[in-house]
């Protein structure tokens, strides 16, 4: 845990807190780099799979997309047939077929 000095308004008294690891310092070694001995810079293994992830998301989500479209079309394109055939069979009665 990091620690820091804050002194109070009221007094001239001082009072150390230690803060969480997440407020220390560069110059302060935080317990996680003394666990395991890495950098916080070096890939852990991690990476890659966030890496994946995030990855198969954007495709997930294109491929969403397209399906999407793809419906869209199809709807569009059944309401288009289903207006020319109502039209055409209209023309039919009409005729006196």
């Amino acid at each position: 845990m990091a620690r820091f000095s804050r002194r109070f308004e009221d007094s001239d008294s001082y009072m150390e807190e230690e803060l969480p690891e997440e407020y220390a310092t560069s110059e302060e070694e935080t317990d996680e780099d003394s666990i395991d001995g890495e950098s916080p810079e070096e890939p852990t293994e991690e990476e890659p799979m966030k890496l994946a992830g995030s990855l198969f998301n954007t495709v997930s989500i294109l491929v969403g997309i397209l399906a999407v479209l793809a419906c869209s079309w199809l709807l569009f394109s059944l309401i288009s047939w289903l207006k020319g055939d109502i039209s055409h069979s209209l023309l039919l009665l009409g005729s006196g077929l």
